[in-house]
């Protein structure tokens, strides 16, 4: 019998979701081969198997798991496999007397204080042991359908949404820039200037061409709400930093992807 555990993918959590297998329980294994998947709060990876032989799943999908933890077994045979289930009580099938204790996990229960869920409530999930993808489920329950317009985030999307807005409320911001042929956008950018009258330049069509990939992109567009969904734009708005001597601003260059370069041209001109 080989113990899979979950090795350490993310040193800034304490936990992850399991988020799918990627074989079945009870199917045989060849080799080093992905076995499931994994999520944390940066990104989703595969698991691998570390050998041969019979998959015994102990951490069912959707649960939370942490490192170091033993997700599953191989075994040799699938009459070991069943050696083993009849000798012993997984933790996935392991069954509680009635009355039972609820023992909740710390995490979970932080989650829970933080939502004003009641221990009467988590009684209803029917569980022993309550963790934190236990909490999400009835929050998601209770939490109301995102309006017209919002998309639900993952878990993934939503940790990364708030350290983004974290530390852009609290790190100076840096820059990072690559040097690029404009030579190019530099001739049809002159070309649209005596065509039009209007001084077309290298960020006329920088806007236009942001704007353009609204409907590939409608995530660039969106709002943060602080119910871990985003309100999704119909139009393509882009916002134009500017420092016109008297400190920078924003502006917002309306309907983008709708105006003709000239129009775009005339607007910043405008400002």
């Amino acid at each position: 019998m080989i113990g899979i555990e979950l090795p350490t993918l993310n040193t800034n959590d304490s936990s992850y979701t399991l988020v799918e297998w990627l074989v079945p329980d009870g199917n045989s294994i060849e080799g080093e081969e992905p076995l499931a998947v994994v999520e944390t709060s940066k990104a989703s990876e595969e698991i691998e198997s570390t050998g041969s032989g019979i998959l015994h799943v102990l951490v069912g999908g959707g649960q939370e798991c942490r490192p170091g933890q033993t997700i599953a077994y191989l075994f040799e045979s699938a009459q070991e496999r069943d050696s083993y289930r009849a000798s012993a009580v997984t933790p996935a099938t392991a069954s509680e007397p009635p009355g039972a204790e609820l023992r909740i996990t710390n995490a979970a229960r932080e989650l829970a204080d933080r939502h004003g869920l009641s221990e009467a409530e988590l009684r209803g999930l029917g569980r022993t042991v309550v963790r934190t993808a236990d909490v999400e489920t009835l929050v998601r329950r209770a939490a109301p359908e995102p309006a017209s317009g919002e998309r639900r985030l993952s878990k993934r999307q939503r940790t990364v949404g708030a350290v983004v807005t974290e530390s852009m409320r609290t790190v100076p911001a840096a820059a990072a820039y690559a040097k690029v042929d404009v030579g190019q956008a530099e001739e049809l950018a002159r070309q649209l200037s005596e065509r039009t009258g209007s001084f077309v330049s290298l960020p006329v069509l920088l806007i236009k061409a942001v704007a353009r990939r609204h409907a590939a992109h409608p995530l660039m567009f969106a709002a943060l709400t602080d119910d871990g969904a985003v309100r999704e734009s119909e139009r393509a708005h882009v916002g134009v930093t500017m420092d016109a001597g008297r400190g920078l601003y924003t502006p917002v260059v309306h309907d983008a992807a709708e105006l003709s370069g000239d129009r775009i041209a005339d607007l910043l001109t405008d400002l």
